[in-house]
């Protein structure tokens, strides 16, 4: 049988992809905005693929819904799998960093890649500074069930981590001593008690204290759910991150941001929430630009990455996650800059089990103490 011959794509061709890719992402993050299922179904897999960023889990939702697992040509090949014969790849925006440097004794700018073994040096010790472009081309990558896996005896656990909660209360100790950790990379203190009666609030996050405190009459699995909540607001609104932003978020912004912060990590592992809500969610997003919703979900998403990491990270040294190994999207950014201008990205896959649905109980309120602000809620 004679080889398939392809037809290289002209550079019109790739732009009106990519163009149409990019145009197809925005649209879905607006529609994202329109209810509150829509949001709770895109958390849902946003956390099966939480380290693609938010244009391509979007892609990848609305080319092929119910993906549980992808990875690139090449990722499949190298697990002992097959992309099946005839299946359409799912076309995601791949990042492709261009570092250039102005050349001595010249105006113009120069590729990395172009310089000469001395400008190389020169760069390596800080003397040449350089400057970043990021592009965009267009990748594909395969669902699991588009390859031969299964019929090779791969099942997803064998490849990608995943983990099976089973509501013990040996599982929530460990979840806590995660939750621990997290805090610990930000500086959060853990109260032993309130600095003042929260009633029926089942926590708060006291801003001037970076402290947390959890209501001590809550049960071992409130505490769970509370926890990641109070977490994304020390994450995501401590003084340091308002004066990156340049500016404070509104009530409405901080409780979208925690509560899908919430509601991403604790679908990832199976955690059950008690009404899930988005405050103001309508009164918001009727005046809120694109560009003001796509930051705000980077922000969740960059958010719940790193709580993710740290937990799966601990689930794995406690011997909880079924075997396999998390695989990064992209090359990390460990290597150094001539390092990686070495090497090619490659596509790889990213998955989770489907998670159950994840629910959250409303109403949160910023009140000042004695000269202290604190966020109380659930």
């Amino acid at each position: 049988m004679a080889n398939t011959k392809y037809t290289a794509k002209s550079t019109e061709q790739l732009e009106k992809e990519l163009n149409e890719l990019t145009e197809s992402a925005t649209e879905k993050i607006d529609q994202f905005f329109t209810s509150k299922e829509a949001i709770k179904e895109h958390l849902r897999f946003m956390s099966q693929f939480y380290n693609f960023s938010v244009r391509n889990t979007l892609l990848i939702q609305n080319q092929f819904m119910g993906a549980t697992a992808v990875g690139s040509f090449q990722f499949w090949k190298s697990k002992g799998a097959a992309v099946q014969k005839g299946e359409k790849g799912i076309k995601i925006l791949v990042p492709t960093p261009v570092h250039f440097f102005k050349r001595d004794g010249e105006d113009k700018i120069v590729q990395l890649k172009h310089a000469t073994e001395v400008e190389k040096k020169l760069i390596e010790q800080g003397k040449i500074r350089l400057s970043k472009k990021t592009f965009y081309k267009v990748g594909n990558v395969f669902d699991y069930s588009q390859t031969n896996a299964r019929e090779k005896g791969l099942e997803v656990s064998e490849i990608f981590s995943r983990f099976q909660r089973n509501d013990s209360i040996d599982n929530d100790k460990h979840f806590m001593k995660a939750f621990e950790q997290i805090g610990a990379k930000m500086g959060v203190r853990f109260l032993e008690e309130p600095p003042q009666e929260l009633g029926t609030a089942k926590g708060a996050f006291y801003r001037d204290l970076n402290a947390i405190a959890l209501n001590p009459r809550n049960t071992p699995a409130e505490n769970i759910q509370v926890m990641i909540h109070e977490l994304a607001h020390a994450a995501l609104h401590n003084h340091e991150r308002n004066h990156e932003r340049g500016k404070l978020l509104t009530t409405p912004e901080k409780e979208f941001q925690a509560e899908l912060t919430a509601y991403v990590v604790a679908s990832r592992y199976g955690i059950e929430m008690d009404n899930f809500s988005i405050p103001y969610l309508s009164n918001w997003t009727k005046n809120a630009k694109l560009g003001d919703k796509e930051q705000l979900l980077n922000e969740i998403k960059q958010t719940a990455t790193n709580f993710i990491e740290t937990i799966d990270a601990h689930l794995q040294k406690e011997n909880l996650l079924e075997k396999g190994k998390e695989i990064e999207p992209f090359s990390d950014n460990k290597q150094t800059v001539l390092q990686q201008e070495k090497e090619k990205q490659n596509v790889n896959g990213v998955n989770a089990e489907p998670a159950a649905p994840v629910q959250k109980k409303p109403g949160r309120l910023i009140r000042k103490r004695k000269g202290m602000e604190m966020e109380m809620g659930r």
